[in-house]
């Protein structure tokens, strides 16, 4: 379980990254930390506001959010399986 959590966890530190890059990129910051940061509140959806894009960039931010429900929403599906799974093994139980 500590190893699907850690390998999903990952992978969306990794799209953070992705869509930092594409921050970066469109000039939108000039500190990958900044865009980083700012990544990380759109992609978990907090949306803090204390960054704000650009006119011409603005549904990037909405995009990510919508990415990141998306995101979690699968890794909490994997990990509803990975538990059952687990626990089916552990009790014996065949599908």
């Amino acid at each position: 379980m500590v190893l699907g959590v850690s390998v999903l966890f990952i992978g969306n530190l990794i799209q953070i990254g992705i869509w930092a890059a594409v921050f970066m990129y469109y000039d939108e910051f000039t500190e990958f930390k900044d865009a980083f940061y700012h990544s990380t509140v759109n992609f978990t959806t907090l949306c803090y506001g204390d960054f704000i894009l650009g006119n011409e960039r603005k549904l990037l931010g909405g995009l990510e959010a919508v990415n990141g429900v998306l995101m979690f929403g699968l890794s909490s599906g994997f990990l509803y399986t990975l538990l059952t799974s687990l626990l089916r093994r552990k009790h014996g139980i065949r599908n």
